[in-house]
């Protein structure tokens, strides 16, 4: 994923080779970098179609109930993980989705889920892979994992900041090398905050297009990189 505008449009071979300097070059790229995962999770969802609310929100509970019962003994943790992000594309947890809106239904119609969602987090690899067995035998659907997860993300973040770097250092030394000029340094870093959905979906291909290896996590940051190119 690497783009790049150039501050000075020039036309042809001739105008690039009397390009004066200097000329600002913007890099985009993904820094990534492959760490230890700190934890596993696994997630699946119940679902009950074809039936009345009533009857799916009973069966949706009684699997749900019994996939808890399953896992609590595996010991699945209370604790903030911050990589992978689930890249704000509507994941929602262990909460209930699909059904009536809370916020159009009638008061005196109760709310039934018949969809709802589940995921949990272990320590270990084994504990993650008994508790994906036990969603399994629930019924559970489209169940995810194990899959490596991060509770401290720092080192992860600069590993990938550094790669970024080293990224787009041959794409700033390429546009230099064709003006004729040679890159002097970094003029500006911007790292994205992940806040526009366009850019996390973006970052969700990216991370996801090749599976992270076993045990490990795939950190990724988007960074936008100014060179400053002169002769």
């Amino acid at each position: 994923m690497v783009t790049a505008l150039l501050a000075l449009l020039l036309a042809g071979q001739d105008a690039a080779a009397a390009a004066p300097g200097p000329v600002e070059v913007e890099i985009g790229v993904a820094g990534t970098a492959e760490v230890p995962a700190q934890g596993y999770r696994v997630s699946g969802y119940f679902f009950a179609p074809g039936v009345s609310p009533e009857e799916a929100g009973a069966q949706v509970a009684s699997a749900k109930t019994a996939a808890v019962a399953a896992i609590r003994p595996l010991g699945p943790i209370d604790q903030p993980v911050c990589a992978p992000d689930p890249y704000k594309l509507g994941f929602v947890g262990n909460e209930a989705v699909g059904g009536p809106d809370p916020d159009t239904q009638d008061a005196d119609e109760p709310v039934v889920p018949q969809f709802e969602t589940y995921q949990a987090v272990f320590r270990d690899r084994q504990s993650a892979e008994r508790a994906a067995a036990a969603l399994r035998q629930a019924g559970a659907r489209n169940i995810q994992g194990p899959s490596g997860v991060l509770f401290d993300c720092a080192a992860a973040r600069r590993a990938a900041q550094a790669d970024a770097l080293t990224r787009g250092r041959p794409d700033a030394e390429a546009y230099a090398q064709q003006l004729g000029l040679r890159v002097l340094g970094v003029r500006r870093i911007v790292q994205s905050s992940g806040d526009n959905p366009l850019e996390s979906l973006q970052l969700a291909m990216t991370t996801q297009a090749v599976p992270a290896p076993a045990n490990k996590v795939r950190f990724v940051v988007p960074v936008k990189v100014t060179y400053l190119l002169d002769r």
